[in-house]
């Protein structure tokens, strides 16, 4: 669980900078670019693919370990840190307060111990 949470905590902490080197380039992308491209569709999904594997892997190591509870769906919760880290690079954006940053992290932790 320590390594997801270093992790979140570095995104945070690149949200909350005031470089404004917070964006993502995918995200940016499958927000903004036009999907009917199937090449660039197609790469993105690939991406996108291998970031939820490695947060699932690293989701069902917190499982064997007792970190996270057996009742989560491993690849759900993949699913959703990415969502969650993509989310708080877009919350950056509109420069909020770290602590309301922090709020968000804390809430994703405390989903993943539950």
């Amino acid at each position: 669980m320590e390594g997801i949470q270093n992790f979140l905590l570095q995104v945070s902490s690149r949200c909350a900078s005031k470089s404004g080197n917070y964006g993502c380039f995918m995200v940016n992308s499958l927000l903004e670019a036009d999907l009917d491209d199937e090449k660039l569709l197609l790469r993105l999904q690939t991406l996108l693919k291998g970031f939820e594997e490695r947060f699932t892997d690293q989701v069902r190591k917190c499982m064997e370990a007792g970190d996270i509870a057996e009742h989560h769906d491993p690849e759900a919760l993949g699913k959703f840190l990415v969502c969650n880290i993509w989310g708080l690079q877009i919350l950056a954006k509109t420069r909020p307060a770290p602590a309301a940053i922090n709020m968000v992290v804390e809430q994703i932790m405390s989903h993943l111990r539950s």
